[in-house]
């Protein structure tokens, strides 16, 4: 089983329904995000975890910690998250 994975970027002027693209190897799958705030950066990882088996998630240094708290608020201890700072 691939490793499925969601990078999330912040950015207010991003369309997270337009603003995605996939990156898949043979040993893992990559969905990168661009949403517009933290709290729809949450929504959309619990929306990944929940219905797309997402294992990991890294989110950009935009969003802060207050807003890497919220996704990880969002995903609870069902899998890690990480930000690049």
């Amino acid at each position: 089983m691939k490793l499925q994975a969601l990078y999330m970027f912040c950015d207010a002027t991003a369309d997270s329904t337009k603003h995605r693209t996939e990156v898949e190897t043979p040993a893992c799958k990559i969905l990168v995000v661009g949403v517009s705030n933290t709290d729809e950066g949450a929504k959309i990882a619990k929306q990944m975890v929940d219905e797309a088996g997402v294992a990991v998630i890294e989110v950009c240094g935009a969003f802060g910690y207050e807003g890497a708290k919220k996704v990880a608020d969002a995903v609870g201890d069902r899998v890690p998250v990480g930000m690049i700072v």
